[in-house]
C-alpha cells in the first residue's frame, strides 16, 4: 500500500479490462478499487498488479461525497476567485 500514490475511483468501471484500460494512461503509482474482488489494481512501470485489500475497510477506498455539497463549494470557490 506504500507504493499507492493516488487512488481514483470511476463508479461506471465495474470490470478488471475497464479498470485496466483507465489505469494504463496514468502514471505509475495510481490504483482503483474493484470491490467484487477486494482488491486494488494498481499501475506500476511494467503493467498493472492487484493488491490485496480485504483486510481495509470499505471507505478508506469509496468515500462517498455529497454531489451537491461539493458543486455548492465548487461554485462558491469560482464566485470568490473572480473578485479576486
Amino acid at each position: 500500500m506504500e507504493r499507492v500514490k493516488k487512488t481514483i475511483f470511476d463508479p461506471l468501471a465495474t470490470s478488471k479490462d475497464r479498470i485496466r484500460e483507465i489505469l494504463e494512461p496514468r502514471p505509475a503509482g495510481c490504483a482503483h478499487p474493484f470491490s467484487p474482488e477486494h482488491i486494488l489494481l494498481f499501475r506500476t512501470d511494467d503493467g498493472i498488479d492487484e493488491i490485496d485489500i480485504s483486510s481495509y475497510p470499505e471507505d478508506c477506498f469509496f468515500n462517498a461525497q455529497d454531489l451537491g455539497k461539493m458543486g455548492e463549494t465548487l461554485l462558491a470557490r469560482m464566485a470568490g476567485s473572480r473578485s479576486s
